[in-house]
């Protein structure tokens, strides 16, 4: 399992040093760690400060799914489809971003939080539910039956 994030990462940091010449931001920032999310928030519109939510476990997992949607939306693709991908295969499609040369950087996007809290929420919705998530709504079901959904 620790060998598929470090690989990931790895991926994700590639992809970044390909994006990053796009945004007009030095491209060997994109493998320093801590650093490509630093300059990723700064890219996207954020305060680059929001990079430090990243530290904190459980928030980093919706604070990186916010930066990568932004990322995706920074490049103009602002479909439902390519958000998923973003956030689900987030390392490759980062090297999509970097690497096709029809991406092009739009500039930082105008963030509404309301906006982007809705997608996270229809996003967490629409993916097929781990196996915890599942038990845990056929507990639901059983213990208080079907009219309570």
């Amino acid at each position: 399992m620790f060998l598929f994030l470090i690989i990931g990462y790895l991926i994700f940091s590639a992809g970044m040093y390909f994006v990053f010449p796009k945004a007009g931001v030095d491209a060997w920032k994109g493998l320093v760690p801590g650093l490509n999310l630093y300059e990723m928030a700064g890219i996207v519109g954020r305060k680059k400060t929001h990079a430090w939510w990243m530290l904190f476990p459980i928030v980093n997992i919706f604070i990186f799914s916010a930066l990568v949607i932004d990322l995706a939306r920074s490049f103009g693709r602002h479909s439902f489809l390519h958000h998923f991908l973003a956030v689900v295969f987030a390392p490759f499609y980062s090297l999509w971003l970097g690497l096709d040369p029809k991406n092009k950087y739009n500039g930082p996007i105008p963030v509404s939080y309301t906006h982007l809290c809705w997608e996270l929420m229809m996003l967490s919705i629409r993916l097929p539910k781990t196996i915890h998530q599942v038990q845990s709504m056929e507990c639901l079901y059983w213990k208080y039956g079907r009219q309570s959904w």
